[in-house]
């Protein structure tokens, strides 16, 4: 899942509530310098691996490619994606993007979500039958 939008439009605080929601009961934290911060989430009975990246500070797509995290996107689970245009065209296709963007009122946000895959029409159409 790619998370876009600019600086302080909430990327780090929906990737946490996220987290959260799934059911992680530790903390969560920012992977701004550590690139990628790993977390398990147990559904029912399975074990889900779910990475939450965050490529700011990356100065080129060379430096995600040097980092060796590409094989955690051809593994089972979640990646959560801060920044992903940063790595340039090295990431594969995600499922779904996400784009936040602040409004004037200090806590309110725009959200555009937009599937790619089969996977991300599927959530799409659940998410579109909450409302």
């Amino acid at each position: 899942m790619a998370l876009s939008g600019e600086l302080g439009a909430g990327k780090t605080s929906f990737a946490r509530s996220l987290i959260q929601s799934l059911g992680h009961l530790g903390k969560v934290k920012s992977p701004s310098y550590a690139l990628c911060e790993p977390y398990s989430i147990t559904v029912g009975q399975h074990s889900i691996a779910l990475h939450h990246f965050d490529l700011f500070r990356m100065r080129s797509a060379l430096e995600w490619q040097e980092a060796g995290f590409a094989d955690l996107f051809a593994a089972p689970g979640l990646c959560l994606v801060e920044w992903p245009e940063k790595a340039g065209d090295t990431l594969p296709v995600f499922d779904l993007s996400i784009a936040l963007k602040a409004r004037q009122a200090e806590c309110e946000r725009d959200i555009d979500i937009t599937a790619h895959s089969p996977a991300g029409q599927s959530i799409v159409l659940k998410l579109e039958g909450l409302s």
